[in-house]
């Protein structure tokens, strides 16, 4: 490990122990354990007591502490990967709809039909929306009439 990784690991693992609600001074020292022992977030899932202890942490409250939070953690990330998992097996892109939209646009948006949606504009022509058959992308365009 350069000193360079090695710093930034224990910056992230610094974090995590505040986040866990660990004083900092008691963090910056539990971070540097994790970084000196190797530890990876992927790990955390396979914490317990016993691994805590035999790294030198044996404050009771900060080891429920630690553990708490490495669930949480654990659970999110379990979360995120499934969910990325799902979307790369279903081949759905996902993706935001903007809450500033206006209506009738997040409605054709959300309509899985290829037909156009149509909204007069001041000028007389209309503009559409309308899905490509293949991407399921969204184009617009004007039509004058």
């Amino acid at each position: 490990h350069t000193l360079d990784s090695l710093m930034s690991s224990a910056q992230q693992w610094s974090q995590f122990f505040r986040d866990a609600g660990l004083p900092t001074s008691v963090a910056f020292e539990y971070a540097v354990i994790f970084s000196d022992n190797r530890m990876k977030d992927d790990m955390l899932g396979d914490l317990n007591k016993e691994l805590l202890v035999d790294m030198g942490i044996s404050k009771i409250g900060d080891i429920l502490s630690i553990l708490r939070h490495a669930k949480t953690v654990h659970a999110e990330q379990e979360r995120a990967k499934s969910a990325s998992l799902l979307s790369e097996k279903s081949g759905v892109r996902t993706s935001v709809v903007s809450p500033l939209l206006p209506v009738g646009l997040e409605q054709a948006m959300a309509a899985p039909s290829t037909q156009s949606a149509r909204r007069p504009v001041s000028n007389g022509s209309q503009t559409s929306l309308s899905r490509h058959p293949k991407t399921k992308d969204y184009f617009s365009y004007r039509d004058n009439q």
